[in-house]
């Protein structure tokens, strides 16, 4: 059965206003994301994280819109990921990394898999290396991880 023009349009005029342009739920849902952001202290775009983040303490944790963060990574409070200068800049963060407090991470980076950063560090470069610990200002590597800490 073919659906006539005024049928069609009617579905996505209802695509448009309900589901994504600017409809109720869409207004709903970017209320409820400011208003736990605004509780909380968290600044953190939709759809930069991966299944499993844990943040432990709430307050001042700003994480850019290009940002890509892996699976069950753990966060402290006054941590700044993002981009620097130009938007396509922003740091791609692997899985099971530990993010300590105040640490800052910018720019067009890439930090491997099971990375631990320590606070304060402010990481500018790529660290594609796994079961690495980085600190310091800005971060070197300063220790390596056992693979029995992941086990």
């Amino acid at each position: 059965m073919a659906l006539s023009n005024s049928t069609k349009e009617a579905w996505v005029l209802y695509q448009r206003k309900v589901l994504g342009g600017g409809g109720i739920l869409r207004r709903y849902w970017h209320f409820i994301h400011k208003f736990y952001g605004l509780l909380l202290g968290f600044t953190i775009h939709i759809n930069t994280i991966e299944e499993g983040l844990c943040i432990h303490h709430y307050g001042s944790i700003v994480i850019g819109s290009r940002v890509k963060i892996g699976k069950w990574c753990k966060i402290h409070s006054c941590v700044n990921i993002g981009q620097h200068r130009d938007v396509e800049e922003s740091p791609t963060i692997g899985d099971n990394c530990f993010i300590g407090p105040g640490a800052k991470l910018f720019g067009k980076i890439k930090v491997g898999d099971n990375v631990s950063i320590g606070a304060n560090a402010v990481v500018n470069k790529s660290f594609e290396e796994n079961n690495i610990v980085l600190a310091g200002v800005p971060a070197k590597i300063v220790g390596r991880h056992t693979k029995e800490m992941y086990s």
